[in-house]
């Protein structure tokens, strides 16, 4: 960031698969809010005060209502819903203390797998 003229931030990186992050919560909190962290930090740091986050509808849980509104509870019901929306915190109070500004985007993963089993989530049937 010191190297660069940056005016703003979009973020796509993160650990994103719902399983695996029940299977291993620690690497989702390690990756996707502790690696948020620093970059806020240096974001801070070098006056870099915008950025764009791509985050899930996994933080709203189970939908109360169809269509899902922006404005309903969030009650993320797996670890990286949970992750992404402690994300979004971070970004709202780094934007009180900091002056950031940012925008969240919410969206379903719309996907999935490709048919031959190589990228992407497999999520069996039950």
């Amino acid at each position: 960031m010191k190297k660069e003229d940056i005016d703003g931030v979009i973020h796509f990186a993160a650990s994103f698969q719902v399983g695996e992050s029940m299977k291993n919560p620690l690497k989702y909190y390690s990756n996707n809010l502790c690696g948020t962290e620093v970059l806020l930090e240096s974001m801070v740091a070098h006056g870099i005060d915008k950025i764009v986050f791509s985050s899930t509808a996994a933080t709203y849980g189970e939908p109360e209502s169809i269509p899902i509104l922006e404005t309903d509870r969030t009650l993320p019901t797996n670890c990286y819903g949970e992750t992404k929306l402690s994300m979004e915190k971070m970004f709202k109070w780094t934007s009180k203390a900091h002056n950031l500004r940012f925008v969240s985007l919410r969206y379903f993963n719309a996907c999935g797998a490709h048919p031959n089993g190589k990228i992407g989530e497999i999520v069996p049937f039950s």
